[in-house]
């Protein structure tokens, strides 16, 4: 790469295009003020600087506002159909625009357009059939399903995910014999690309052991459906995610196998470059095309053609050209996590990288220029030259993805550039091998699944490390910018960067602990998870699982914790064994930092294998059992166990949160003689009650309504679930369900002021 300044014309135009993307799509001021100053910046430069600049930044507004377009008419179709209800049953004939299989899940889905333009997505158990591609016609029967509003806090608005997938409508196939090819797809190259993805992905699925074989079709073709949820968060908490995400470290490495294979054929260099990236380009749509590996491609495609001019190779103009043909021909990316760390990570190595590895291996390179050393200790020079390559790349990179990682993700890891630098040459080694398996060759499958595992056991030695992955409370978008603008700044000196980077740290400050007791009840569909937060800054979490919720813990409730800025849990409470209980628990031990585990004498084993497995205490709930108290709010189980014989839900925790004279009663799933058994005992009038077993037909609702008192009814359940007369005679004057009003949040003021909001 040139030593030129990064910041070239076309560079700070691929700034100004995304600029205007996220002005037109966000009207961010932020963003508006930034493309701003980029434009005053081109004109001081020169009319020919300033005119690229403008029309990057009018072509980023343009691209953003028909983004925008684009996904309101998907969302009012939505809207619309939400309003009328979907049909229990639909057949549709659709033009075929994108298909997908994940043969470790078992499933496959299609995004098409029907004759009246409404896009739906159609899902179903099975393979994928191979005529089945873009321009493909189906016709398919299934049970329509529209998206709910986003009802908790943080939670990515369902409505506006499927708008931006091109639908506005879900299809349940429930069976692979309820989708009809009317037509195949037509035959040319993006069918065959289509059909050689699935087939790779299947082999490996095929021929690897199932504990690796998710995180090969991740580390070369883009498909993460397979990885472990275990594997996920590992990669998550040591800070390398991004090797899950196919970037320019892979297409470099592989670009640099096949570059050295053509060369040893008797290629020439322009010769075997031109090829390499005609592959290279072959490999996007292969490896799902994300923005990551654009990017790499693109900015490959620069590097090209300036050594075919003659020209050096400049890092900012291509990672600009890159940043700008991707924010124009597909806006939504700029939006994407993978979008901003992949091209922060490359320009950080680029711009800091770079001169930190000319002044780190100066002696080095000094040395390894006499034949004698080279001679005696060689491999001394391949380790070092190693090291000193990839540990100013990794340390630049970590520094400059910190706080959007940070803001995203909730955590920071201060042993990530070791890490990377432990799993580079694992990575290396095993990404040759991949594509060697998915064609056929299982012969090679034995040594890339050692390779494999050995990279596992590097992230799990780097996980145990002390402050392996440190929770923070996500910055706001100005600390992120003055964060990376001081990690930039380094390379002028320590002086320059080091303001910026102290005051970024400082306005990252965690937020004060709140004045107001508080719970949240999430909205989990049928299941329930409630946040008890304590005026001295504890929370606790009673329960988290649904039933009709996939993947509740990494969608709803990690995000809303993030959100709500919760670093620590003090306990989580599982009230019974049901899994529409806990189902989630087990993700939320391995992100969250969690001091203790109560549960009942019937705790799910899953659930206690899983705390165990992260050190993490385990208390057997007793009647009295004091969960947390503080500054006069305490919460406490008032109800442990039932009569010998009883179900699991009739042997539910029951909890009283006591603040500040105010009392709010969760029964869990309680039902008639676990109820009975609580009102013997005697129930006390509250505040707030949360309808037992979700609001469930129960007998003894009349009996616990006159003795409880309510003056609000919360109500934790799917649509439908709910038994409306039993609703009733719960006596409350008010009634709040999570399905019609989203997460329910209970606060009570320190002078006992007690405010109920509902999310929607």
């Amino acid at each position: 790469m040139s030593r030129a300044p990064l910041l070239s014309p076309l560079a700070v135009a691929g700034l100004a295009s995304i600029g205007g993307v996220l002005a037109a799509r966000h009207a961010a001021l932020p963003a508006a003020a930034a493309a701003g100053l980029l434009l005053l910046w081109a004109v001081a430069r020169g009319p020919r600087a300033a005119l690229v600049v403008a029309a990057a930044l009018a072509a980023g507004l343009a691209a953003g506002l028909r983004e925008e377009l684009r996904l309101g008419r998907h969302v009012a179709c939505g809207l619309e159909g939400r309003a009328r209800g979907p049909p229990p049953a639909t057949r549709v004939g659709l033009e075929v625009e994108r298909v997908g299989e994940d043969p470790f899940a078992g499933r496959s889905w299609l995004v098409g357009r029907d004759a009246t333009g409404l896009g739906v997505r159609c899902g179903w158990p099975g393979r994928c059939p191979d005529d089945l591609a873009a321009g493909a016609r189906v016709r398919a029967v299934g049970r329509a399903s529209l998206p709910a509003e986003a009802g908790n806090p943080a939670q990515r608005d369902p409505v506006r995910a499927l708008a931006a997938a091109g639908a506005s409508v879900s299809l349940d196939l429930r069976h692979e014999k309820n989708l009809e090819l009317a037509r195949p797809a037509p035959s040319g190259l993006p069918t065959w690309i289509e059909r050689t993805r699935r087939r790779a992905i299947r082999r490996l699925a095929a021929a690897m052991p199932d504990d690796v074989s998710g995180i090969a079709a991740a580390l070369f073709l883009g498909e993460r459906g397979g990885v472990a949820d275990a594997d996920r968060r590992l990669f998550e908490r040591t800070g390398t995610i991004h090797v899950l995400a196919i970037s320019g470290m892979h297409v470099v490495l592989l670009a640099a196998f096949v570059s050295a294979a053509l060369r040893r054929a008797g290629a020439g260099p322009r010769t075997a470059a031109a090829v390499t990236l005609v592959l290279s380009v072959l490999y996007v749509p292969i490896a799902g095309g994300e923005a990551p590996i654009r990017r790499a491609v693109f900015g490959m495609a620069f590097a090209v053609l300036a050594l075919a001019a003659g020209r050096p190779v400049h890092a900012g103009t291509a990672l600009g050209g890159a940043a700008t043909i991707i924010a124009l021909a597909d806006p939504a990316d700029v939006d994407r996590v993978g979008f901003r760390l992949s091209f922060l990570a490359t320009a950080a190595i680029a711009f800091l990288g770079a001169p930190w590895y000319r002044g780190w291996s100066g002696r080095h390179r000094l040395l390894a220029r006499f034949p004698a050393v080279r001679r005696d200790r060689p491999l001394r020079l391949a380790a070092e030259a190693y090291l000193l390559r990839a540990m100013p790349a990794s340390l630049a990179a970590s520094l400059a993805t910190m706080a959007v990682v940070a803001r995203d993700f909730g955590r920071v890891s201060p042993w990530a550039p070791l890490t990377n630098l432990a799993l580079g040459p694992l990575v290396a080694l095993a990404l040759p091998l991949i594509p060697a398996v998915a064609c056929g060759a299982g012969i090679l499958a034995p040594p890339l699944a050692l390779l494999l595992r050995a990279s596992r056991g590097i992230l799990e030695a780097a996980d145990a490390l002390p402050f392996g992955a440190i929770a923070v409370a996500p910055p706001p978008v100005a600390t992120v910018l003055l964060w990376t603008a001081g990690v930039f700044a380094l390379r002028a000196g320590l002086r320059r960067g080091a303001p910026c980077l102290l005051l970024a740290g400082a306005l990252w400050a965690p937020e004060p602990p709140p004045l107001a007791a508080s719970l949240h009840l999430f909205d989990v569909g049928h299941g329930q998870a409630a946040l008890v937060r304590f005026p001295d800054g504890a929370s606790a979490l009673v329960d988290a699982g649904s039933r009709t919720q996939g993947d509740a813990a990494r969608r709803i409730v990690l995000p809303a914790l993030r959100a709500l800025g919760i670093r620590r849990l003090e306990v989580v409470v599982c009230t019974h064994a049901d899994a529409d209980h806990w189902n989630a628990v087990p993700e939320i031990l391995g992100a969250v930092e969690v001091g203790a585990l109560l549960v009942g004498a019937d705790a799910a084993p899953e659930l206690v294998a899983a705390a165990r497995d992260r050190g993490i205490p385990i208390r057997i709930a007793e009647p009295d059992t004091l969960v947390h108290a503080a500054a006069g709010v305490s919460l406490r189980v008032v109800a442990a166990g039932a009569a010998e014989g009883a179900s699991s839900n009739d042997r539910s925790l029951v909890l009283l949160l006591d603040a500040c004279g105010r009392r709010i009663l969760l029964p869990a799933d309680r039902e008639e003689e676990g109820l009975r058994a609580l009102l013997e005992e005697g129930v006390e009038p509250v505040d707030v009650l949360v309808a037992p077993h979700h609001g469930a037909a129960c007998r003894e609702a009349r009996a616990l309504g006159s003795a409880a008192r309510p003056e609000w009814l919360l109500v934790s359940a799917a649509r439908g679930f709910a038994d409306p007369a039993t609703l009733r005679a719960y006596r409350a004057r008010r009634i709040l369900a999570t399905d019609r009003h989203g997460c329910v949040v209970v606060r009570v003021e320190p002078g006992g002021a007690l405010f109920v909001e509902p999310f929607r």
